[in-house]
């Protein structure tokens, strides 16, 4: 690629890592401080089913992959990531996004805004006590 086209890529990608630390308190990014490709993020939803997190955005219309393409069809922890020292629980709860020059700021910004909300409903119903989860099961099926 030409160095404005990775240019690009990189401001992409760091307004979204931006907008995801605004929006998504329960995000980290991995590896921002680190080399590391212009085009690609690493972000942990502490406290989510990241494989429930991918299948939601990929309803929305986002794009987003929990391990790489050789271990998609895997449902176990990256083995990447856990040789980088993450826990079972964080290396599933981490997804990867990426842009590419086609894509625009404003649809980061709205794809930020999908993945905040899908974020904070699957924490909302994740912090239920079973007690209140199954209350509310009840209380749909009347």
């Amino acid at each position: 690629f030409p160095v404005t086209i990775l240019r690009t890529m990189k401001s992409l990608r760091d307004l979204f890592e931006s907008l995801i630390i605004e929006r998504v308190p329960q995000a980290r990014i991995n590896f921002q401080a680190s080399e590391r490709v212009c085009n690609t993020s690493s972000v942990t939803f502490l406290g989510c089913d990241g494989q429930a997190l991918m299948h939601r955005l990929s309803d929305a219309g986002i794009a987003c992959s929990q391990s790489s393409a050789c271990e998609s069809s895997s449902p176990r922890p990256s083995h990447v990531l856990k040789a980088l020292g993450f826990s079972d629980e964080d290396a599933l709860a981490t997804l990867r996004f990426s842009v590419s020059p086609f894509n625009t700021s404003n649809e980061i910004e709205e794809s930020v805004g999908v993945l905040a909300d899908i974020v904070k409903q699957q924490v909302r119903f994740f912090s239920l006590t079973r007690n209140e989860a199954f209350d509310s099961f009840k209380g749909a099926q009347a």
